[in-house]
């Protein structure tokens, strides 16, 4: 059996979709961030456009309830009273074990590459792909079967989020592709769901092995930009189980 165990997600390919500022990065980030604090041996694989310091400051925020807004203007003033306690958090997501790779412009060589490397030698057990379309070269539907492959070979899911691609974005016709493969070869697909502005949203399951679709409410967190029940996600795909069992 893989080693998500904590969302349930066992299957090589789980593929998030989601309408630009639905929360596709935050969801990315509260997956990997509730792994690692309750699995503290689970190694993640992060890949995603942003740069280490943006992820980690979404952690810190996190963890510390601090205002993610805030955190560019505490992290420079240590006069302010939050300073401590920010730089604290932050030092504290470096005992998390994850690792984070910016793939903007990474050839897909050296991205599967990376994959095999931190799968062999440091025992990463889930890898988190964030705008996968990032990655440069190669043939798009060979790009997405060797990642299942991948991910298969190893025994380690992987979970491709990407955003549904607008009228004005340069590469539409390559992330309307890749979405479209993603649906295809993917084990698992959902969609999430979040009108700007709001904290109720849902992952709208599209595609599971076992049973039919179905709605997975959430509830997301605006000044910290953080899920805080993403339990609810392995929650959902044990009682479908159950109840394809029962």
């Amino acid at each position: 059996m893989m080693t998500a165990d904590l969302f349930h997600l066992t299957q090589p390919l789980t593929h998030i979709a989601s309408y630009p500022k639905a929360g596709k990065t935050s969801l990315a980030v509260s997956l990997a961030l509730d792994a690692l604090i309750h699995h503290h041996d689970m190694g993640i694989f992060f890949c995603s456009a942003g740069k280490e310091r943006d992820i980690r400051h979404r952690m810190a925020s996190a963890m510390s309830d601090i205002d993610l807004m805030e955190i560019e203007h505490i992290k420079e003033s240590p006069e302010d009273a939050k300073y401590k306690k920010y730089q604290d958090t932050l030092m504290a997501t470096f005992n998390l074990n994850f690792i984070a790779c910016n793939i903007r412009g990474l050839a897909f060589e050296e991205f599967r590459r990376k994959c095999l490397y931190h799968a062999y030698y440091n025992q990463v057990k889930l890898i988190i792909v964030d705008d996968l379309h990032q990655v440069v070269g190669g043939d798009t539907q060979n790009n997405i079967q060797e990642l299942k492959k991948l991910a298969s070979v190893l025994n380690i899911p992987c979970i491709v989020f990407t955003p549904l691609p607008q009228a004005e974005d340069d590469n539409i016709q390559k992330v309307t592709k890749i979405n479209a493969l993603l649906n295809t070869y993917a084990d698992v697909t959902m969609w999430l769901d979040r009108p700007e502005y709001e904290i109720a949203a849902q992952l709208e399951v599209i595609k599971q092995p076992t049973g039919e679709p179905s709605d997975i409410p959430l509830s997301f967190t605006p000044r910290t930009a953080h899920f805080t029940d993403v339990e609810m996600i392995g929650l959902h795909f044990i009682l479908t189980e159950l109840e394809k069992a029962g």
